[in-house]
C-alpha cells in the first residue's frame, strides 16, 4: 500500500508539472478508487498522507469525506506536517464550512490546533450573533452568548497581539 501511495503521489505530481490534465485525472480516479479500499480497511493515516502530498485539496476532497464520515477528522490535525502547510490547513477549514457548516467542535479543534485565532474569534461571535437573534432565547442562552462573545473578544485580542510582534 504504501509503496503505491508513493508512486500515484509522483505521478500526480509529474502529470501536474507537465500540464497533463488527462494524466492527473486518471491518477486521480485511481486514487479515489483507492482511498474506499483504504477506507473499508481502516487505513485512515495512509488517507491523511495521500491527502496532504497530493497538495491539490480541492480534487481530493473525497478522502477529506471519507475520512469525516469515519470520526477520523483528528488525523488531519495530528498530521506531523500540518503546522508547515497554511494552505493545508486553510483547505481543511474551507472542506468543513462548506461541506459541515454546523460542526463547531471539529472547526473549533482545527483553528486551536493552527493558531488560527481571528476564525476561532468569527465561531464564537457568529454563534452568538444567531443566538442574539433567537427572539426566544432563555436567560442561559443569554448567559452562553455573553461566554461566547467574551471568548470571541479573547481571541481577538491574541491576535491583534500576534500580530503586533
Amino acid at each position: 500500500n504504501e509503496t503505491l501511495l508513493r508512486l500515484l503521489l509522483f505521478a500526480h505530481h509529474c502529470y501536474t508539472r507537465a500540464h497533463c490534465s488527462d494524466g492527473r485525472l486518471r491518477v486521480l480516479e485511481f486514487c479515489k478508487a483507492k482511498s474506499n479500499k483504504l477506507a473499508q480497511g481502516g487505513h485512515f493515516q495512509q488517507l491523511v498522507d495521500l491527502f496532504f502530498e497530493a497538495d491539490q485539496y480541492s480534487d481530493m476532497v473525497h478522502i477529506c469525506d471519507l475520512v469525516y464520515n469515519h470520526n477520523k477528522f483528528s488525523l488531519f490535525v495530528q498530521h506531523p506536517n500540518a503546522t508547515k502547510k497554511p494552505h493545508f490547513q486553510s483547505a481543511l477549514l474551507a472542506y468543513l464550512q462548506q461541506q459541515h457548516p454546523d460542526d463547531e467542535l471539529n472547526k473549533e479543534c482545527l483553528c486551536l490546533a493552527f493558531n488560527k485565532h481571528i476564525e476561532i474569534a468569527k465561531l464564537y461571535h457568529d454563534k452568538a450573533r444567531r443566538m442574539v437573534a433567537d427572539k426566544a432565547a432563555s436567560v442561559e442562552r443569554l448567559e452562553e452568548c455573553i461566554k461566547r462573545f467574551s471568548k470571541a473578544a479573547r481571541h481577538y485580542n491574541l491576535t491583534r497581539r500576534l500580530r503586533s510582534r
